[in-house]
Protein backbone atom coordinates (compact mmCIF):
# COMPACT_ATOMS: atom_id res chain seq x y z
CA UNK A 1 0.00 0.00 0.00
CA UNK A 2 1.44 3.77 -0.79
CA UNK A 3 -0.03 6.68 0.22
CA UNK A 4 0.60 9.98 -2.49
CA UNK A 5 1.90 13.02 -0.90
CA UNK A 6 2.73 16.60 -2.75
CA UNK A 7 6.26 14.69 -3.28
CA UNK A 8 4.91 11.77 -4.70
CA UNK A 9 3.62 8.34 -3.52
CA UNK A 10 5.39 7.11 -0.38
CA UNK A 11 5.34 3.19 0.62
CA UNK A 12 4.26 2.47 3.48
CA UNK A 13 7.26 -0.58 4.37
CA UNK A 14 9.40 0.61 7.20
CA UNK A 15 12.84 1.18 7.24
CA UNK A 16 15.70 3.04 8.38
CA UNK A 17 16.40 4.97 5.07
CA UNK A 18 12.57 5.79 4.70
CA UNK A 19 12.09 7.11 7.73
CA UNK A 20 15.65 9.50 7.24
CA UNK A 21 13.80 10.72 3.57
CA UNK A 22 10.64 11.77 5.65
CA UNK A 23 12.35 13.45 7.95
CA UNK A 24 14.73 15.16 5.81
CA UNK A 25 11.49 16.17 3.28
CA UNK A 26 9.75 17.37 7.23
CA UNK A 27 13.05 19.12 7.80
CA UNK A 28 13.41 21.39 4.58
CA UNK A 29 9.90 22.92 5.14
CA UNK A 30 11.43 24.61 8.33
CA UNK A 31 11.75 28.32 9.08
CA UNK A 32 15.62 29.28 10.05
CA UNK A 33 13.93 29.62 13.78
CA UNK A 34 13.10 26.27 13.54
CA UNK A 35 15.79 24.77 12.01
CA UNK A 36 17.85 26.51 15.19
CA UNK A 37 15.52 25.00 17.44
CA UNK A 38 16.45 21.48 16.53
CA UNK A 39 19.85 21.81 16.33
CA UNK A 40 19.65 23.14 19.76
CA UNK A 41 17.87 20.28 20.94
CA UNK A 42 20.52 17.78 19.31
CA UNK A 43 23.05 19.98 20.61
CA UNK A 44 24.73 20.82 16.95
CA UNK A 45 25.64 24.31 16.28
CA UNK A 46 23.03 26.78 15.58
CA UNK A 47 25.40 29.91 13.33
CA UNK A 48 25.22 29.19 9.29
CA UNK A 49 22.68 30.19 6.98
CA UNK A 50 19.44 28.22 6.61
CA UNK A 51 21.48 25.98 4.09
CA UNK A 52 23.70 24.94 6.49
CA UNK A 53 21.45 24.37 9.10
CA UNK A 54 19.58 22.31 6.98
CA UNK A 55 23.14 20.16 6.08
CA UNK A 56 23.95 20.07 10.07
CA UNK A 57 20.36 18.07 10.64
CA UNK A 58 20.80 15.97 7.08
CA UNK A 59 24.18 14.74 7.94
CA UNK A 60 23.04 14.10 11.27
CA UNK A 61 20.00 11.87 10.12
CA UNK A 62 22.15 10.54 7.11
CA UNK A 63 25.00 9.34 10.39
CA UNK A 64 22.06 7.43 11.89
CA UNK A 65 22.70 4.58 9.10
CA UNK A 66 26.32 4.46 9.00
CA UNK A 67 28.13 1.25 9.27
CA UNK A 68 28.63 -0.01 12.47
CA UNK A 69 26.45 2.28 14.25
CA UNK A 70 23.20 2.65 12.93
CA UNK A 71 20.76 4.41 15.60
CA UNK A 72 16.82 4.01 14.18
CA UNK A 73 16.17 6.37 16.65
CA UNK A 74 17.95 9.87 15.45
CA UNK A 75 15.10 10.34 12.80
CA UNK A 76 12.73 9.84 14.88
CA UNK A 77 13.88 11.95 17.32
CA UNK A 78 14.20 14.85 14.46
CA UNK A 79 10.21 14.00 13.74
CA UNK A 80 9.33 14.79 16.83
CA UNK A 81 11.30 18.04 17.12
CA UNK A 82 9.74 19.09 13.75
CA UNK A 83 6.07 18.30 15.42
CA UNK A 84 6.11 20.39 18.43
Amino acid sequence: MSTITPNGPISSGGGLHHEIEEAIIQMQLLKVSELKAVCRSIELPITGRKAILQERIRAYLKNSCSIGRIDPWRPKTIRILIEK
